[in-house]
């Protein structure tokens, strides 16, 4: 009788990492160092200008670099040059703005969720505000079950952001590209559109991200970020929600995350999630 062969090994899936990018932000290497140091299987797609693309590949050579759409495309459309680069490969995805940081949380969470039964789903965990000089700012408030995330939205509150998410294989695909026409909440968007295709989101209790206050950044622009919400929010009046399901959500959002307004308090005295990422004090401190 012959030996049986032991079945091979399946090859643990790729991570595509995406960072728009001007090629100017002194945090690049830092962003680009946290990505690299998950010692996961990643292409690392940097975005930028077309001009910068040599300059910028010399300089990162284990980051793959690609150019955006131009400046007219903004940064989301960057995202979709970098989604459109490797569409041909079946990769989990997440994005990553180049002032801010994965950390090794996000390899834990990739480890344990990267599975065949999950490429129809999302994941994601806690994220750490952080000052220019990279020290902790406390963490952010989050909503962890998915049924919460359209009350909260209607009701002007954001559950969850961007960094430290993962995409599924299956629902990458399911959602295809961002609405480049949002400027600045074309990751709400995103969701909210996940969400309505009915992929699930999973919370991991662990930090996965931080997210950089610092002067000059785009979120900072407060007014423009208002009038895309109520964009969004016209394309969700579809959604029925309650006014009892808006009010136990937020009374829910609010309790849940008491211990991080606390830390907050603590750390930079009492200012919201918008204060603190207009706030030229904390961006420059």
């Amino acid at each position: 009788m012959k030996p049986v062969s032991p079945s091979p090994v399946p090859a643990a899936p790729r991570l595509l990492v995406v960072t728009p990018t001007l090629g100017t932000s002194p945090y690049l290497p830092r962003c680009i160092e946290t990505a690299a140091a998950l010692n996961l299987d990643i292409v690392h797609v940097l975005s930028c200008p077309a001009p910068a693309v040599a300059d910028i590949q010399a300089r990162f050579p284990a980051c793959r670099v690609i150019a955006d759409a131009g400046r007219q495309g903004g940064m989301y459309e960057a995202i979709n040059m970098g989604l459109r680069d490797q569409a041909r490969e079946t990769l989990w995805f997440t994005y990553i703005n180049d002032d801010d940081e994965l950390t090794p949380g996000f390899a834990s969470m990739y480890r344990a969720f990267a599975t065949g039964e999950n490429e129809s789903r999302i994941a994601f965990g806690d994220v750490r505000y952080i000052d220019a000089a990279g020290d902790s700012l406390g963490l952010m408030p989050t909503e962890t079950e998915q049924r919460h995330f359209i009350p909260l939205l209607l009701s002007g509150i954001t559950p969850l952001t961007q960094q430290g998410t993962l995409v599924g294989p299956r629902a990458l695909k399911m959602v295809g590209a961002f609405d480049s026409t949002f400027r600045h909440l074309a990751d709400l968007d995103y969701w909210v559109r996940c969400m309505v295709a009915g992929i699930p989101f999973c919370y991991h209790p662990i930090e996965v991200a931080r997210f950089r206050l610092h002067a000059g950044q785009l979120s900072s622009n407060r007014a423009e970020v208002n009038d895309e919400r109520v964009i969004l929010m016209r394309r969700m009046e579809q959604i029925h929600v309650s006014s009892a399901q808006r009010l136990m959500s937020r009374l829910r959002y609010r309790v849940n995350n008491v211990p991080r307004y606390i830390e907050r308090v603590k750390t930079v005295g009492w200012m919201s999630s918008e204060a603190m990422i207009t706030s030229d004090a904390l961006s420059s401190r």
